[in-house]
C-alpha cells in the first residue's frame, strides 16, 4: 500500500483524508470491485395470476439470491401492463448466481423449486423464467449428465468449463446451462417441454456441449443426436433423462482409447521419431500390448499411404526411403484384461516432410544459400553442378521448380511466396538430393 504524506493543508485535503479513512478496514484500504455485466432477470407471473396465487394490484414481487446476499431486492417492475416482471443487476462475468423469486417478500410464498442457477456470461443478457416453472401446456423434463469420467481424462475442468444443452426445445443452441447441484459431478437442468411433443408423439432431440461449442459436443464428427420421449406428468410421472457424457459410463464395458497422440523428434534421415499417447480405459483395465504401426506418404492427401513393414515399436529411425515423405505413427490401444480389449486405431501425421540431411544452411554437398530469412530473392552457391531446384511449402505443395544449366551463384525470385517457412530441395549431378529449410519474410 502506498504511503501518503501530507505536506500542506488545503480545502480539499480534509475531504481526501475522510474518504481514505472511511475505506480503511483492519488497517487496510478496501479493494472495491465494480461488476461489469448488466443482467436483466425477468419472471412471467401469468399463470400464478390465473391460479389466483398472485394479484398484480395488491402483491409485490422480488428476487432473493446470491446477488443480494439472500436478503431480497427492491420490488420488481412489470413491463408495461403485462404480467412479466423484471429487475436489473450488474454482476461479475463468469460467476454463478443462485436465486429464487418470491411474492410479498415472504418465505412462505417463495418458489418451491430448487434454487435457480445462472452462469453470468461476458455480455449483457436477459434471463426469462416462469414462476415455479409452472406453465400450462408444458411438462417439466429434467436432464442429468454425468461428467465424472470427462473430468478424470482431462476433458472437463469444473473450475473453468461449463456444460450446456442444445436441442429441438431451444433451437439447438440456447444458453441453457447445467449445474452440479450436489457436487457429485452430475450436472442438472429442468426445462419446460411443450405438450405438443406428447400429443403428436414428437421426441426431443438434443446433445450436451462443453462450453457451448459444437466442436466439443457429444458424439462429434456427425454423431447422432440423443432422443428422448416426453410423457404426461399428471399421474406423478417424472420425465428424467439420466446419461453419461458421450455415453462413457465406467459401469458399462467399453474398449480402451488412445488420446493426445503425438510425434516427437527431428524430421531428418538418421533421426529417431517417437510416438507418444495417453492410454485410457473407462473400466479401469490396465494397458496390455498395444499395437504400433508406421506409415509414409508423398503428401497428406495420399489415399493409400505405404505401411513401413517390420516396425512395431513407438520409436522409428528415419531412413533414406523416408526422405521428402510425410510420416505417420499409429497406435491401437489394447487392454490387458476386460472385454472388449482392443480399441480403435488412432493415427497422426507429421506436418512437414522429412529432409534428407537435416535442417541446415550448409549441407554435405557444398551448397550454401542466403539470406535466411529471405526477402524477394534467395541466392544459392555451389561448387558442383545443380540440375534442379524445387521449393515446397510446409504441407508439401511444390511452389517453385527451376532447372539449372549454369554453375556458381544462382538467384531465385521468391517475391510471389507468402511469408512463412519453406523447404528447398536441391538435385545435384551424381550426388543425389538434399533438403533444407528457409524462412520467407
Amino acid at each position: 500500500m502506498k504511503k501518503f504524506t501530507f505536506k500542506s493543508m488545503n480545502l480539499i485535503m480534509p475531504f481526501i483524508l475522510i474518504v481514505l479513512l472511511s475505506s480503511v478496514t483492519f488497517g487496510q484500504i478496501k479493494k472495491v470491485t465494480t461488476p461489469s455485466i448488466t443482467i436483466t432477470f425477468r419472471v412471467d407471473m401469468t399463470y400464478q395470476y390465473e391460479k389466483q396465487a398472485f394479484n398484480p394490484f395488491m402483491d409485490t414481487l422480488d428476487i432473493t439470491g446470491t446477488m443480494n446476499g439472500w436478503a431480497g431486492s427492491l420490488h420488481m417492475n412489470s413491463i408495461g401492463s403485462s404480467l412479466i416482471y423484471e429487475i436489473v443487476y450488474t454482476l461479475d462475468s463468469n460467476t454463478i448466481q443462485q436465486y429464487k423469486f418470491r411474492i410479498n417478500g415472504n418465505s412462505a410464498t417463495t418458489e418451491t423449486i430448487p434454487n435457480r442457477m445462472y452462469l453470468v456470461p461476458d455480455h449483457a443478457d436477459t434471463v426469462t423464467s416462469i414462476y415455479n416453472d409452472y406453465q400450462p401446456g408444458t411438462v417439466p423434463m429434467t436432464f442429468k449428465c454425468h461428467m465424472g469420467y470427462q473430468m478424470q481424462i482431462g476433458k472437463f475442468d469444473k473450475t473453468k468449463d461449463y456444460l450446456d444443452i442444445a436441442g429441438t426445445m431451444n433451437n439447438m443452441g440456447a444458453y441453457d446451462v447445467l449445474f452440479d447441484r450436489g457436487d457429485d459431478s452430475i450436472y442438472v437442468i429442468t426445462m419446460n417441454i411443450d405438450t405438443i411433443n406428447i400429443t403428436n408423439v414428437i421426441p426431443v432431440e438434443f446433445k450436451f456441449r462443453i462450453n457451448g461449442d459444437w466442436a466439443t459436443s457429444e458424439f462429434p464428427d456427425g454423431g447422432a443426436n440423443r432422443v428422448a420421449r416426453v410423457q404426461d406428468t399428471t399421474n406423478g410421472f417424472q420425465n428424467i433423462v439420466d446419461v453419461w457424457y458421450n455415453d462413457e459410463d465406467p459401469a458399462i464395458p467399453a474398449p480402451p482409447i488412445a488420446t493426445n497422440v503425438n510425434l516427437q523428434g527431428n524430421l531428418a534421415v538418421g533421426e529417431t521419431l517417437t510416438g507418444t499417447y495417453t492410454y485410457h480405459d473407462i473400466n479401469g483395465d490396465p494397458e496390455g500390448n498395444s499395437h504400433y504401426n508406421w506409415f509414409r506418404a508423398d503428401s497428406l492427401s495420399q489415399p493409400e499411404p505405404e505401411e513401413i513393414t517390420g516396425v512395431m515399436a513407438v520409436n522409428y529411425v528415419l531412413t533414406a526411403a523416408d526422405a521428402h515423405k510425410f510420416i505417420a505413427f499409429q497406435v491401437t490401444p489394447v487392454s490387458a484384461t476386460g472385454d472388449p480389449i482392443v480399441g480403435n486405431p488412432v493415427r497422426i501425421w507429421t506436418t512437414n516432410f522429412v529432409s534428407g540431411v537435416g535442417i541446415d544452411e550448409t549441407n554435405h554437398h557444398s551448397i550454401r544459400f542466403y539470406p535466411n530469412p529471405a526477402d524477394d530473392f534467395l541466392n544459392i552457391e555451389n561448387s558442383g553442378s545443380i540440375e534442379k531446384i524445387e521449393i515446397y511449402n510446409v504441407i508439401g505443395e511444390k511452389m517453385i521448380s527451376c532447372p539449372v544449366t549454369t554453375r556458381g551463384k544462382i538467384t531465385l525470385n521468391t517475391t510471389l511466396l507468402n511469408s512463412g517457412v519453406y523447404f528447398i530441395k536441391i538435385y545435384q549431378e551424381n550426388s543425389g538430393t538434399s533438403t533444407s529449410k528457409f524462412i520467407k519474410k
